[in-house]
């Protein structure tokens, strides 16, 4: 629907959404599957690096529910086997998807994904805006919210009966609206690039994770003849082992027993990049006409290896709950604060019981902080 207000035309739609992600985009498509109109808002144009690569079987379950199994399997991301991790112990374990009920699992060329989802979010009926650059946001004294976004040089405008917040980390729609994100660690990703080596080693079509003094190593295959290796530390670790020694990633890899093996080291195609990741949640997580999804909501620890999974989930349930609020159902949004609290709660659990399986650095301070 469309109305001219103060000369300038303005889309309505029932749910609009900021940020195109993985959470933002399986909001959309869910929603759209339920007959709402609903606008995306992503300020990029998927033209950057993006990390979380491995998606685990059962992710196959959300694809199918959302209409884009099919999708995903002719995109040929690079199937993985398993998981190979010496977490606490010098021997490697294995674990594998053999006998999973869903197969195997998949490393991803995550740009290619991501702007999978948001496309196919649009082929369902969203309106859809890539390098999108929010101007305003506001309530009206109705409830109704007033958007204005700048896009490929024209002014958009919008106004619509819900807000949902897939911003990723920075929260910013929930933290406008007064919400705090809890920080529980200063958890960094240190990445870097290699070639895939030629041939078949130990280690081919398998995640690996290894523990060392000062964090843990992630690395694993991706399609298009890439390996990715990321250093799991601290931040204020990070910056005080790099100020003493430029080399401490390159050091760290070189030291270590089974991730050195998959690289060559000369062959970096990128210096090291850090980015977050953190443990971290938002609160409130939803108000009466908003509600945050994915990282917004609730960053993982990337040694879940379920973020993407849960990213895409909480849009999914975002989505039921928005429907729920819409048809009248009582407590829908807080169902939802509760679920993404209690998922939180587990979490931990689940967190604290992995890292106190090694012990064997008692006088590191990555260790320390986590025991």
């Amino acid at each position: 629907m469309l109305k001219v207000h103060d000369g300038k035309t303005v889309k309505r739609v029932d749910i609009a959404i900021a940020g195109g992600g993985p959470a933002g985009a399986s909001a959309a498509i869910s929603l759209s599957q339920k007959g709402y109109s609903v606008a995306v808002m992503e300020k990029s144009r998927f033209e950057n690096i993006r990390y979380g690569e491995t998606l685990a079987p059962k992710i196959r379950h959300l694809l199918m529910d959302l209409g884009i199994w099919k999708r995903f399997l002719d995109d040929n991301h690079l199937k993985s086997n398993g998981i190979q991790s010496a977490w606490g112990r010098e021997e490697l374990f294995e674990n594998d998807f053999l006998l999973n009920p869903y197969g195997n699992g998949w490393n991803l060329d995550r740009v290619r994904f991501d702007a999978m989802l948001l496309d196919e979010a649009q082929k369902k009926g969203a309106l859809v805006f890539r390098g999108a650059a929010w101007e305003e946001c506001s309530q009206s004294g109705a409830g109704e919210w007033n958007i204005a976004i700048q896009c490929d040089g024209a002014q958009h405008r919008f106004q619509s009966r819900f807000l949902i917040d897939a911003t990723g980390r920075s929260s910013s729609i929930a933290k406008s609206m007064g919400a705090r994100r809890i920080h529980c660690d200063q958890l960094i990703g240190v990445a870097a690039f290699f070639p895939t080596p030629g041939g078949t080693t130990s280690h081919t079509g398998y995640t690996l994770i290894e523990s060392e003094e000062n964090g843990w190593w992630y690395s694993a295959e991706l399609p298009q003849s890439e390996t990715v290796a990321v250093f799991m530390t601290d931040g204020d670790l990070y910056a005080g082992s790099k100020k003493r020694s430029p080399g401490f990633w390159r050091e760290r890899l070189a030291s270590s027993v089974f991730t050195k093996n998959r690289f060559e080291l000369p062959k970096m195609t990128a210096n090291p990049r850090a980015v977050a990741a953190n443990t971290s949640i938002i609160h409130p997580v939803a108000g009466a006409d908003w509600l945050a999804v994915g990282d917004a909501a609730l960053s993982l620890d990337p040694l879940s290896s379920q973020g993407i999974y849960k990213s895409m989930e909480s849009g999914i349930n975002a989505a039921k709950s928005v429907d729920g609020k819409f048809r009248g159902t009582g407590g829908a949004l807080r169902g939802y604060s509760d679920s993404i609290a209690a998922a939180f709660k587990s979490y931990l659990n689940v967190r604290r019981s992995h890292y106190k399986k090694v012990n064997r650095w008692p006088e590191s301070a990555f260790w320390r902080r986590r025991s």
